[in-house]
């Protein structure tokens, strides 16, 4: 189910892209009018649907598709997981923002962790509640971010 939803998101924001009005989806013509330009897929345990090295996944070609060149059609993939080192290497190579929360040594020793350095490594390993390391091309360092407490998690 969820590739048949990759395709067709894909097919749509290509069509969109090349200024065609409508795209055949299954049996109708779907109009790309009035379809959004940017489209934002959430995908939890990124590394079971794209796994490190020759491990298989039915999904993993679109996913890895996606990173390299969704951005072009406006198809953007938000992924998440417990270890990045077990996600494939050209989807990371492909990722434009890594959010880090606390995380175990081990996992920290990864290649794919190589931007966390000296004693921001370390302070990975202690993070509290709420709080990530975020790293992006606009910022000249990663950045530490807090949440605040939910309103609903605030004692009266």
């Amino acid at each position: 189910m969820f590739l048949s939803v990759l395709k067709v998101l894909n097919r749509i924001l290509e069509a969109k892209k090349s200024g065609e009005e409508t795209v055949p989806i299954w049996s109708d013509d779907y109009p790309t009018k009035d379809f959004p330009c940017r489209i934002c897929v959430f995908v939890d345990e990124l590394n079971k649907f794209a796994p490190a090295g020759k491990a298989y996944s039915p999904i993993k070609a679109p996913i890895v598709d996606i990173a390299a060149r969704g951005r072009s059609i406006g198809l953007s993939l938000i992924g998440a997981q417990q270890m990045a080192s077990q996600v494939d290497e050209e989807v990371m190579a492909n990722t434009s923002t890594h959010v880090v929360g606390r995380s175990h040594p081990i996992e920290l020793k990864e290649r794919v962790y190589e931007w966390l350095r000296g004693a921001l490594k370390d302070r990975v390993t202690v993070l509290k509640h709420g709080e990530v390391i975020v790293n992006h091309a606009i910022h000249n360092a990663p950045v530490l971010l807090r949440f605040p407490i939910p309103l609903h998690r605030i004692p009266e």
